[in-house]
């Protein structure tokens, strides 16, 4: 707890030494602040919207190199595919495997009421 307590102090002072602004908890919008707790905004939480947006890179990253390849006349390695395939793998299943848990743990609440 105390690490993360300096840390951020520390990336606080950081970012004011290169003339940025930190806005507190206080000065977000209620939106914002709500997507760091632990209910989110309509289940979405921070992390997912992280999830989701590494996915997007890892696929876009694919699509550009296999682009850049066939216009160098080459073709892209089943090597490379399978490395793209493993990244945008791990970050699907430790996403999903949140969101899943997640979607149950509502489902039990629910039926426990």
């Amino acid at each position: 707890m105390e690490a993360s307590i300096l840390a951020k102090g520390g990336l606080m002072a950081f970012a004011t030494l290169l003339g940025y602004t930190v806005p507190s908890k206080e000065q977000l919008p209620d939106t914002w602040a709500k997507l760091f707790t632990d209910e989110g905004i309509n289940g979405i939480k921070f992390w997912d919207l992280v999830n989701v947006s590494v996915l997007l890179i890892v696929i876009a990253t694919a699509l550009m190199h296999k682009k850049n390849v066939e216009a160098m006349g080459g073709q892209v390695e089943p090597t490379t595919w399978a490395i793209f395939i493993m990244l945008g793998a791990f970050v699907s299943i430790a996403g999903l495997s949140k969101l899943v848990m997640n979607f149950s743990q509502n489902k039990f609440q629910r039926e426990m009421k």
